[in-house]
């Protein structure tokens, strides 16, 4: 037999607390992104705009001749160079012999250089900004390069010449100089968090240069992450309290409720057909809802079943007493008034049975034995009626006796049927001699009345699946037989 597999069981409560803390979290989750994007944003934009407004404020007050002033001198030493040495290979030979070809020229416009220096720092301290540079810078088409004029940094910072690739984001400004530089962020390991914007300078129609700005991030990032981990944490508080809330709501207002009418239907069921049940009637539940609708359709089903059970309980016991009394009906039905053994319509009922196993092919064994008291007749006309019954009962005792697992009938007058089967079916001769015997015996006792001492003839015959049809068939050899004994009888008195 395939062993019947143990299903896991989930209770609701467990279901109902995986659900809510799923969607709690993945909405928290969702909320977590969105106003993480939100706050990066904002911070980025507001960076931006300062980057930008700097940057116009610088070009708008810078002195413009000055500006050109040591544009030129820059430049005229950068036009003598085929290709100039980037930033990248800073405190190299070759960038160090590359920077000083520029020292020349700054020597000699010098004043305006530390005037647009001094102007650049002075915008640098005062602003409220964390600002990490302000510089200024021109771009050479030639060699498609960004060079730096002068930078607020001073000795840390790039020198005059240094010269940077351009990104591509600014490849635009090779033939749209007044485009000027957009604000954009970088994040690198030498600078970290840096938003840049440049303006445009204009020598009247002309861009001659651009007033650069580097606007450190690392202080609003650093802020901005701790805004989002408070904000994560503000988020993880409100989804466990409103799983813990949801918890208790289901719990008591659900899960509780349910596990009332569980522990009442089980109680119902064990009490089995009490028709005094009051489990619903006494369960309280108050919940305003479906299952107070279900614990008030529980009652009303209660009480119905116990009106039904008391129904079914009263009817069961006229039933019983019905039963009862067909019972002692069919047994005095199927009884010989007299004897005590069962009647002609007994053997009927067991020789219709035999018959319907035998049409049906089940193979049976059985044997048929035909008993007949001889000369009720003249016991009878002799020594009267009681005396025959005296006679009959005798010999009813006599057959019980001997045939002691095969029912006896008492078909007739003065005839009795015995119906053998196993054991008795298996001994039919023993018996049938053990009959002649007691007979014999019974018939010379001469402390018994002459109507005590009985004589019977018997036969018998077994039912053979090959000549017999119906039991009648075997009837019909047995009553042959003990015809057979009677007259055999008869010649010997």
């Amino acid at each position: 037999m395939e062993k019947k597999k143990r299903q896991i069981r989930i209770p609701v409560q467990l279901k109902i607390t995986l659900f809510i803390s799923f969607f709690a979290f993945l909405i928290g989750g969702i909320a977590m992104v969105f106003f993480s994007s939100e706050i990066n944003k904002e911070h980025d934009t507001r960076y931006k705009r300062n980057a930008e407004n700097t940057a116009l404020t610088v070009a708008g007050t810078i002195d413009v001749a000055k500006v050109a002033h040591v544009k030129n001198e820059i430049k005229s030493v950068l036009d003598t160079v085929e290709t100039p040495v980037l930033s990248d290979d800073w405190g190299s030979p070759e960038w160090e012999a590359y920077i000083a070809l520029f020292e020349p020229a700054i020597n000699n416009c010098i004043d305006d250089y530390n005037d647009l220096f001094n102007s650049l720092s002075y915008v640098m301290d005062n602003n409220t900004n964390d600002i990490d540079c302000v510089y200024l810078s021109f771009i050479d088409v030639r060699t498609e390069t960004f060079i730096y004029i002068v930078d607020s940094a001073g000795e840390d910072g790039c020198p005059p010449g240094c010269a940077d690739v351009i990104y591509d984001q600014n490849k635009e400004l090779l033939t749209n100089p007044s485009r000027g530089f957009p604000s954009y962020i970088t994040n690198t390991p030498e600078y970290g968090w840096l938003v840049t914007a440049g303006s445009p300078i204009y020598q009247g129609d002309e861009v001659i240069a651009y007033a650069m700005v580097d606007i450190t991030m690392g202080t609003i990032k650093a802020a901005q992450q701790k805004s989002i981990l408070t904000l994560g944490l503000y988020i993880l508080l409100s989804v466990v309290a409103i799983v813990v809330v949801s918890f208790f709501f289901f719990h008591f207002g659900l899960i509780r409720p349910i596990k009332k009418l569980t522990r009442a239907a089980k109680q119902f069921n064990s009490n089995g057909d009490d028709q005094n049940s009051a489990v619903f009637t006494n369960l309280k539940i108050n919940t305003r809802d479906e299952i107070q609708d279900l614990t008030e359709s529980m009652r009303d089903m209660e009480v119905d079943i116990n009106s039904k059970i008391k129904s079914l309980t009263l009817i069961n016991a006229e039933l019983s007493e019905s039963k009862q009394e067909i019972t002692h009906m069919a047994a005095i039905v199927n009884k010989d008034g007299l004897t005590g053994v069962r009647n002609k319509i007994a053997y009927d009922t067991v020789a219709r049975k035999l018959d319907t196993q035998i049409e049906d092919g089940e193979k049976v064994e059985f044997a048929v034995t035909m008993i007949d008291l001889n000369d009720l007749k003249i016991i009878n006309d002799q020594k009267g009626h009681n005396a025959g019954d005296v006679a009959l009962m005798k010999l009813s005792s006599l057959i019980c006796g001997v045939f002691s697992h095969s029912p006896v009938f008492r078909v007739g007058g003065d005839e009795f049927v015995v119906v053998s089967k196993n054991v008795d079916y298996k001994k039919i001769d023993v018996l049938t001699k053990e009959f002649n015997y007691k007979i014999d015996q019974l018939s010379k006792d001469e402390y018994l009345h002459s109507y005590e001492r009985i004589s019977a003839a018997i036969g018998y015959a077994k039912y053979n699946p090959k000549t017999d049809k119906c039991v009648q068939d075997v009837f019909n050899r047995a009553d042959e037989a003990m015809y057979a004994r009677k007259r055999e009888m008869k010649s010997k008195r």
